[in-house]
Order: C-alpha cells, then structure tokens, then sequence
C-alpha cells in the first residue's frame, strides 16, 4: 500500500523470510520502520547488527547500507513502512 501525506510518501510492505533466509545488503532513498510481528531477525545496518524477535522495532536512515537475516527455525514476519521525502 503507498500513501503521500504533505511531502512524504509512505510505503507499507509485509515482509516474509523463510528460515534462515538473508537478503542481500540494499539501500533506499528513505527512512525505514520495521517491526518484527513473529520470528527472530538479526537486521544489519551498516556495521552494527541488531538481534530482534515479535514486538521489537527499528527506525533508521535506510541510505545506510541495511540487511535482514532470519535466525530461526521458523518463519519470519515484518512489517515494514518506508518514508520517501518528496520534493514539491
């Protein structure tokens, strides 16, 4: 789902990794929230690596590179909402 509210647009997005799945290190022009509904992630940003489980969050300046690993043995869910500033 994507929104613009004044001059930001806002994507929704409900991600899922498989067990031990990892996305490769990505970056986006936007700031990132995620919020971890069931699993066990460690999410990587730049240097640092954040070991996050269901009800945990994280906001962050997604031009850092950033990446996702599941580190469980069962599905991962996460909620993900991404702000675009937009110029007027």
């Amino acid at each position: 789902m994507s929104s613009t509210i004044d001059e930001y647009h806002v994507d929704f997005v409900l991600l899922t990794l498989m067990p031990h799945a990892q996305r490769a290190s990505v970056q986006t022009d936007a700031y990132e929230f995620k919020y971890i509904l069931k699993g066990k992630v460690a999410y990587t940003i730049a240097e640092e690596t954040f070991i996050m489980e269901a009800g945990d969050s994280i906001f962050f300046d997604a031009t850092e590179p950033h990446n996702p690993k599941n580190i469980g043995d069962a599905e991962a869910q996460l909620l993900v909402l991404y702000i675009f500033n937009t110029p007027k």
